[in-house]
């Protein structure tokens, strides 16, 4: 099981055994789970396998809305949501998360990560006091994506043009600027690029190709990476993936 599913896992149970205080005279409750995200999470299987490991299983003792939609969806799916009584509503994504939060105050929300600080963006008080209802997995991003660059050039260490492809550019584009800072140290031009959906990659890769990358970062927003399928096909039919395999 990947790090954020045993996180999400090993929350979910523990906000569930706490959000009600009848658990104890009601062996037999009815449990329910509330989804709210930008795309439909292929890693939901997993969490709900995991959950039914622990005793939480759906159409037995688990009931689980969910609830998929556009980032301006978002806002009226979280009430609807909220208006099912959930015992906990699970956010993926910076995109869900404050939608749910401005939904409930009392509802717990775990986040299904985000990709930023939770204190920086306002989500919590702090980190050592966060308050409210709030809790979950934060990938802290600008770290990652600067880890994400070294061990790329660990792998092609002569590359000087290194594509970013990205989602969401209003979250993740401030993300970018360590990132940033570091390539423009060690002389490395980053190329951008910020695409809509599956529909874009093709434009995207034939960009690259004309930027003559000669390596690639996928920075792994919510949809970016799904369908795979998607992806690899317009990186192959783009012949990037040929001029990659040179580097």
């Amino acid at each position: 099981m990947k790090g954020r599913d045993f996180l999400l896992v090993a929350a979910l149970p523990v906000l569930f055994s706490v959000s009600s205080a009848v658990l104890a005279q009601a062996a037999d409750k009815v449990w329910r789970l509330g989804v709210l995200s930008p795309i439909d999470d292929p890693m939901m299987n997993t969490t709900l396998s995991e959950l039914a490991a622990r005793g939480y299983v759906e159409g037995r003792n688990l009931i689980v809305d969910r609830r998929v939609g556009a980032a301006e969806q978002l806002p009226e799916l979280a009430q609807e949501l909220v208006s099912m009584g959930p015992d906990v509503i699970m956010a993926v994504s910076d995109w869900a998360v404050e939608p749910a939060q401005k939904a409930t105050k009392s509802i717990p929300i775990v986040m299904s990560p985000i990709g930023r600080d939770p204190a920086t963006a306002g989500l919590v008080e702090s980190w050592a006091r966060p308050g409210g209802n709030l809790t979950g997995v934060t990938l802290t991003a600008p770290e990652l994506e600067i880890k994400r660059l070294d061990l790329l050039r660990e792998v092609v260490p002569t590359a000087r043009r290194i594509a970013v492809l990205s989602m969401h550019r209003e979250v993740t584009e401030p993300a970018a600027a360590p990132m940033r800072a570091v390539a423009a140290k060690l002389g490395i031009q980053l190329v951008e690029l910020y695409v809509g959906g599956p529909a874009e990659y093709h434009a995207a890769f034939e960009a690259m190709r004309s930027a003559d990358v000669e390596a690639l970062i996928i920075v792994p927003v919510p949809g970016v990476l799904w369908p795979h399928s998607a992806i690899c096909g317009a990186c192959c039919g783009s012949r990037l993936a040929d001029r990659l395999r040179q580097s």
